[in-house]
């Protein structure tokens, strides 16, 4: 929490106060006395120097949004260098008159149990306090590149030195933690003691570094060393447990930024296991390496390596046998997959590769992935309610997943496939990341979250097949009609309780602010507004229709938000923007599914025509014998019917329909038996030529997608905040016929035209253009 005082005291001062809510925020400091001296305080709360701050607003909310605290952890091995190397012998930069050699001696032979050992740690490590780290190392050598050497002093507290030297000066809250693994011997257990001792006793790196339990490598890792004879199955135990426990250490260190693995101590076969723990977690983990010449740590580069998902599902169910001892299937799983069985059983490895695969096959990669972006653009620096803003956005994924859009009563509809949110949400990352950039503050937390909801609710009415009337009426609907009503019935699912809550919309009871009404009409008139064929400027014509109404242009809404700080407009002409360019190849699928789709229509649409042509005979029929004038034989005059011998039979509902529609419904609920029968079956003649006639016209949506390979939304070279100009790339899947390439750059810039003036307000620019996508993609699908 950061609390902001323009006039503290007397004489005033500028003063902010940042508590940390029982989290430790003193790790601030050393960010703020860097740019203003003076600032103070304790673990969990600090604030301005006491004469007051000069330092603005922004500054402190980023410093404060951008900085975490600096935790990380270390894991070393420990081999007996500290005996081994010359610190330990007589050499003429090391004084041994006080009986380091015998100390030797006497650490080497003694048993583990005896308490003696703990006055011998003590000795040596009181002999490491007198020596001079930076002369040892010889880290002030003129040619470090040619004298540097770590002999005389031992690599794990070269290593923590070399780190210490790294963070020096910087804040010291909280600790980093140490996690020593020797190999499992008495001597190399002493000298990890002996280091630990060492480092809590030395003031300097005392302030930078705590220790974990040490924790000695399997027993079986190191016996050809001390005379042992070689026992594999001993080795390989020792290896399993080491990777285990280097696991256990990871796991226990889940809130750690970054976890350092320096696997320089101790015997090189730990070093592979160790690397392989790194890159399986390489999104935290480093894998560190002390080089005798070079003065610097040694960081290797890590990379997203891990289970291969398919792999293991199609072994998964062969796997369960072999483990459940029917050998049978053994000689069907694949080799890999038997490197993971030792006596049996899975080993550690095994373990955690089939705890990872469980948790894959739990979440869905694209709602991941699609709440991985929402975090990314409503960032914790922008405020308390963050977090509940964000918590409302998730569990609309979580409820709805990736079938939110899904036109499950209109059937077909590649235009909402199920893919759509998820690629709104990544083109939305693409425009507003390098806005953001340059300028953190062209949309507000309310304002990100009214568009974030937009793009995730704007679309739910597809799975509507009614519209509820202002007089409580419910008129069924057809699915042409669900198509053209969607934005008005995902307002329609939002404001009613059940039917919001089904799709995890329910903010009213979640957001504590008195504006949230507000906020949740302003979400309702994104979804409502995103349509191009709704009005948006001051001088477009009210749109009006006999079921939905009459809505004024959004323009006349700018007050009503702008007193909660939400310029309605802008958010609108951003989702519309975004909406527009998922017209891109992958969102129905590739070529061939399309192909397949698209046969599969066809034949629907032939057996549906049939259904449709009978229907309206019977409709007919029933006229023919109905000898009373009823105004219900007039339906046929609103069904376009034709046969050609070329392209066959053609039905239709023609324009007018909807209020000899609307008459039909009302019989069904008052009328007479013979206008009930009537109404009924030009309702069902109707409905099955809407759904017949919809299937043939999706030829041309399908068509409209495949024709783009790819959409690329570029930041202009000179894109500034005071320049925000984006291209916005169209490359072809195949060369397009005039006709066609100009009707779709011109279906992109009437998109754009209507919102146009007013995303200049804010320097914004969309620049729309034919391409090449190899030149902006090495990926070719």
């Amino acid at each position: 929490m950061i609390m902001y005082n323009p006039a503290f005291g007397e004489p005033s001062i500028r003063k902010f106060t940042i508590a940390g809510n029982n989290k430790d925020v003193i790790h601030l400091l050393g960010y703020f006395n860097k740019i203003e001296q003076g600032w103070g305080g304790k673990k969990t709360i600090v604030g301005t120097p006491r004469t007051g701050t000069n330092l603005k607003e922004e500054t402190v909310l980023e410093i404060v949004g951008k900085i975490e605290p600096k935790k990380a952890a270390h894991i070393l091995t420990v081999g007996i260098s500290l005996l081994s190397n010359n610190s330990g012998k007589k050499d003429s930069t090391t004084d041994h008159n006080n009986g380091i050699s015998e100390l030797v001696r006497v650490i080497q032979s003694r048993d583990k149990g005896s308490e003696a050992i703990n006055t011998d740690i003590n000795r040596f490590v009181e002999y490491l306090k007198s020596l001079d780290l930076n002369a040892e190392m010889k880290l002030d050598a003129p040619n470090k590149s040619k004298t540097a050497s770590i002999n005389h002093f031992p690599q794990e507290i070269t290593y923590i030195y070399k780190r210490y030297l790294e963070i020096k000066g910087k804040p010291v809250s909280p600790k980093e933690t140490i996690y020593l693994m020797p190999t499992a011997t008495n001597t190399a257990k002493h000298c990890a003691e002996v280091v630990k001792g060492y480092v809590n006793q030395n003031t300097s790196l005392n302030q930078y570094f705590d220790f974990g339990n040490i924790r000695p490598i399997g027993e079986g890792v190191t016996p050809e060393l001390f005379g042992g004879t070689f026992d594999y199955n001993g080795f390989m135990i020792g290896i399993s447990q080491l990777y285990e426990s280097i696991y256990e250490i990871i796991k226990m260190e889940s809130e750690t930024r970054k976890i350092y693995i320096n696997s320089t101590g101790g015997l090189s076969n730990p070093r592979v296991y160790m690397t392989l723990q790194a890159l399986l977690h390489s999104h935290k983990c480093v894998i560190c390496y002390v080089q005798e010449t070079y003065s610097p740590i040694v960081r290797i580069p890590t990379y997203p390596v891990g289970v291969d998902f398919h792999h293991w599902h199609r072994n998964e169910a062969r796997l369960k046998m072999v483990l459940n001892g029917n050998k049978a299937f053994k000689k069907y799983l694949s080799e890999e997959m038997k490197n993971l069985i030792t006596g049996g059983k899975l080993n550690t490895l095994g373990n955690q590769f089939r705890d990872r695969y469980k948790e894959q096959r739990k979440k869905e990669p694209i709602e991941v992935y699609s709440k991985e972006i929402i975090t990314n653009l409503l960032q914790d620096e922008l405020g308390d309610e963050v977090k509940t803003y964000r918590d409302i956005l998730e569990n609309i994924i979580d409820k709805s997943g990736k079938y939110i859009w899904t036109g499950d009563k209109v059937p077909d509809m590649v235009e909402h496939a199920s893919r759509h949110h998820h690629h709104l949400l990544e083109f939305a990352e693409l425009f507003l990341t390098p806005m953001f950039d340059v300028n953190n503050s062209f949309l507000n937390i309310k304002e990100r979250f009214c568009l974030i909801a937009g793009i995730l609710l704007h679309d739910c009415g597809h799975s509507l097949d009614f519209i509820k009337m202002d007089n409580g009426a419910i008129i069924p609907l057809f699915p042409s009609e669900i198509r053209k009503y969607h934005h008005i019935l995902s307002v329609q699912r939002l404001n009613d309780k059940t039917l919001g809550e089904d799709i995890g919309w329910d903010p009213k009871g979640t957001l504590s602010s008195d504006e949230s009404a507000a906020v949740c009409n302003a979400v309702l008139d994104v979804c409502r507004y995103h349509r191009r064929e709704m009005p948006y400027n001051n001088s477009d014509s009210k749109y009006e229709d006999p079921f939905v109404g009459s809505y004024a242009p959004l323009a006349t809404k700018i007050d009503d938000y702008k007193s909660i700080g939400i310029d309605i407009m802008k958010v609108v002409a951003m989702l519309r923007i975004i909406d527009s360019c998922d017209v891109q190849s992958s969102r129905p699928g590739t070529e061939k599914e399309v192909h397949i789709a698209l046969h599969l229509m066809k034949q629907d649409y032939e057996t549906a025509l049939i259904r449709s042509s009978y229907a309206y005979e019977s409709y007919q029929q029933i006229c023919d014998l109905i000898k009373t004038d009823n105004e219900f034989k007039k339906g046929c005059f609103y069904i376009s019917c034709s046969y050609d011998q070329k392209t066959g039979l053609k039905m239709g509902l023609k324009d007018g329909y909807v209020e000899f529609k609307k008459s039909c419904i009302e019989a069904l609920n008052s009328g007479n038996n013979e206008s009930k029968t009537l109404a009924r079956a030009w309702l069902t003649a109707a409905d099955l030529i809407d759904r017949a006639d919809m299937k043939i016209k999706q030829e041309k949506h399908y068509d409209k997608h495949m024709n783009l390979k790819d959409i690329k939304v570029i930041p202009a070279l000179n894109f500034t905040k005071e320049n925000m100009t984006i291209d916005i790339i169209l490359c072809p899947r195949k060369i397009l016929e005039s006709t066609t390439s100009n009707d779709l750059l011109k279906e992109f810039t009437s998109e754009y035209e209507p919102v146009k003036q007013h995303l200049g307000k804010f320097n914004i620019t969309i620049q729309y253009r034919w391409g090449d996508i190899d030149k902006y993609s090495e990926v070719d699908e």
